[in-house]
């Protein structure tokens, strides 16, 4: 699984799939459109009536877009392979030509999320300004740190749904299922001291609750979190693993002929 990631032609087979979904997304209007309407909505609808500080902004702010980003990847990079399916074009995407099929998987995932990172960015550089809320000058390595890092684990996260997806009959049932859950427990715009003490948990295991700490600590001026840093790392490379061996389980089983759950 790891030889591919330094075999020769890596960046040409990440780089074939970023711009193979980048044409894909083109005609895509629903994960750009969660990424603008959604982030104001929740900003908009958190903050109403509320005359707060700025710092005391940011948390909602960043909450509200990292929600927005997870709605995104759900819909949009998590059906990736599973409109291959529909499209008749599995087939040529798990040989993948010239290339490691997982490379180029990956190169997709990365456009995927390179996309909509963007989209969101831009609409929280237009709420930041609405709510008058600036970075220092100190806090931006640690803001382009934590772009980083949503960047990396937006496009696993899209992977690994886009593999668990493929393998299921219910996989839009399964959508839902970890929608809202994650709007809920994921520490994104529930603040976890309004959840039970036993319901705290699973926002330790979703790597964006702890990227959203390192995002509110650089817009806020505080210093970089070493625990949220290791956690944020450490989960997505844990996604990245889950969702390679899941691929090349799919791989295996449809080169024997064994066909997929679904079929």
């Amino acid at each position: 699984m790891f030889t591919m990631l330094v075999e020769k032609g890596t960046l040409n087979a990440v780089l074939a799939g970023s711009r193979m979904q980048y044409r894909e997304a083109r005609g895509d209007w629903f994960a750009p459109v969660l990424c603008v309407l959604q982030p104001v909505a929740l900003t908009v609808t958190l903050l109403e009536g509320h005359h707060t500080a700025p710092d005391q902004r940011i948390p909602v702010l960043v909450g509200a877009v990292l929600t927005s980003l997870w709605s995104a990847l759900v819909w949009g990079a998590g059906g990736m392979l599973r409109r291959d399916q529909y499209q008749g074009t599995l087939g040529a995407v798990i040989t993948a030509g010239p290339y490691s099929a997982g490379l180029v998987l990956l190169g997709r995932a990365l456009g995927a999320a390179a996309r909509n990172v963007m989209v969101v960015c831009l609409t929280s550089v237009a709420l930041a300004a609405y709510l008058g809320i600036m970075p220092s000058l100190g806090g931006l390595p640690m803001l382009f740190l934590g772009l980083f890092l949503v960047l990396a684990t937006g496009s696993v996260i899209g992977l690994l749904l886009s593999c668990l997806f493929l393998v299921t009959r219910h996989s839009q049932h399964l959508s839902g299922a970890l929608l809202y859950p994650v709007h809920l427990l994921g520490g994104l715009v529930v603040p976890l001291s309004m959840l039970p003490a036993w319901l705290r948990w699973p926002s330790s295991l979703f790597s964006l609750h702890w990227i959203k700490e390192i995002l509110v600590n650089a817009l806020s001026g505080g210093v970089l979190a070493g625990e949220a840093l290791v956690g944020s790392v450490a989960l997505t490379t844990v996604y990245a693993v889950a969702a390679l061996r899941m691929f090349s389980h799919i791989q295996q089983r449809s080169r024997r002929g064994e066909g997929l759950d679904f079929q």
